[in-house]
């Protein structure tokens, strides 16, 4: 089993958050594996950094493959300058900037507040929480953009 996918499926998430995380990182693959079919080296130095960047953002609530997906590709841009992959890479749509993400926090946290089930409030903390790390990369990937 190659390294990354042995990675994801050692994963300490939940079946659905690692349904997620797997597919994400299939569809995330598809899109840049012909920027590195030169050197198997890289290739699998590659795929470890996708799983790597997928694993720094799942938790068990995450079930989003798009937003994972999308995550993951930003790292990789981050990580792979060097390399063309932002030329198949979407740029984030402008309302997806670090505003964005918090705003989607805020919300999530004041309907948190009006939930009185543990379970699902704990959820709910969950997702705030998820959205605040998007936030941050979607900063961080904002000010790196802006040198």
């Amino acid at each position: 089993m190659p390294k990354a996918r042995a990675l994801i499926d050692g994963a300490s998430l939940g079946p659905d958050a690692l349904r997620a995380v797997r597919q994400a990182f299939d569809e995330a693959w598809a899109e840049i594996a012909s920027h590195f079919a030169q050197d198997p080296a890289q290739v699998e130095s590659a795929r470890l950094t996708l799983a790597n960047a997928l694993l720094s953002i799942a938790e068990d609530a995450s079930r989003d493959v798009q937003v994972l997906k999308r995550a993951a590709l930003q790292v990789m841009t981050q990580n792979y300058t060097t390399l063309p992959i932002g030329a198949k890479i979407q740029p984030v749509p402008e309302a997806m900037t670090e505003s964005y993400w918090r705003e989607r926090a805020e919300e999530v946290r004041r309907l948190s507040e009006s939930v009185l089930h543990p379970l699902i409030k704990r959820e709910l903390i969950d997702i705030t929480y998820g959205y605040e790390r998007i936030a941050k990369m979607a900063g961080d990937h904002q000010t790196k953009a802006a040198r």
